[in-house]
């Protein structure tokens, strides 16, 4: 999408501050600026003077500003009050230096910090999240604000328009009665991993089961295409998901 300039507000915690590292160093190494980066008391829920310090100074643009200006230098002092009304109903843009902000923070307190960006004008800019986000609880508290300018990062995306994904979705509401997450869906591969590895191999000593799972690649999972680097750690394709309405999509699908 082209966005260079970024914010990030993160929990003063371990979690919120893993993750700020990691989107800061990713960022600078794409050649992206972060132009500011603040924490903030994960305990606490008013977030207005935190989010103040990362607007700066405020400046408006507001339609037809030029004309404005120049017809207030020689307008009567009635014309002036006229022009000032007008200003105050006509749509107006908070300019910022930067084009997404990042929050790497659980529904319960994204979904308070979002409102009141909207509300402190923050209104124009990509809300960026971790994969945290991708619950009904950030639809529920925020999705209002969130529309079509929200992006999440996931490995598992549940909504996905596929026979094994609807399958599996389906029984496990019909099982467990909830919704299935990322961390079910991992398990699920991974026991089929662990499955289809032992039943094609007759040595079932761990070292050597160990030995054939991490020459996986491209297993077709749930949670999307998995192999195994040289560090052995799992390499997967991360879906970029957005909230249209009440529901999550995929970025780029209807």
């Amino acid at each position: 999408r082209g966005i260079k300039r970024f914010a990030i507000l993160y929990p003063n915690e371990n979690y919120g501050a893993k993750f700020m590292g990691l989107f800061y160093d990713e960022v600078t190494a794409s050649g992206g600026t972060i132009v500011s980066a603040e924490s903030y008391d994960p305990s606490h829920t008013d977030f207005t003077d935190i989010i103040k310090k990362i607007i700066g100074k405020r400046t408006y643009l507001y339609n037809n500003i030029e004309n404005e200006k120049s017809s207030e230098s020689s307008s009567t002092d009635e014309e002036q009050n006229a022009s000032v009304d007008k200003k105050q109903n006509e749509k107006k843009e908070l300019l910022l230096d930067f084009e997404a902000i990042f929050i790497p923070d659980s529904p319960a307190k994204a979904g308070l910090i979002i409102p009141q960006l909207i509300y402190e004008d923050v209104n124009n800019v990509y809300l960026l999240g971790t994969n945290l986000w991708h619950s009904q609880k950030m639809i529920t508290m925020a999705g209002e604000f969130m529309q079509d300018k929200t992006i999440i990062p996931d490995a598992f995306y549940g909504e996905k328009d596929s026979t094994k994904m609807k399958d599996f979705y389906n029984s496990f509401i019909a099982f467990f009665g909830e919704e299935p997450g990322f961390i079910e869906a991992v398990a699920y591969d991974t026991a089929m991993m662990l499955f289809q590895t032992v039943s094609k191999s007759s040595d079932r000593f761990p070292e050597s089961v160990r030995n054939e799972l991490i020459k996986i690649k491209n297993f077709d999972g749930l949670t999307g295409l998995t192999s195994f680097d040289s560090e052995q750690d799992a390499q997967k394709k991360l879906y970029l998901i957005t909230i249209k309405g009440n529901r999550f999509v995929e970025l780029g699908t209807d």
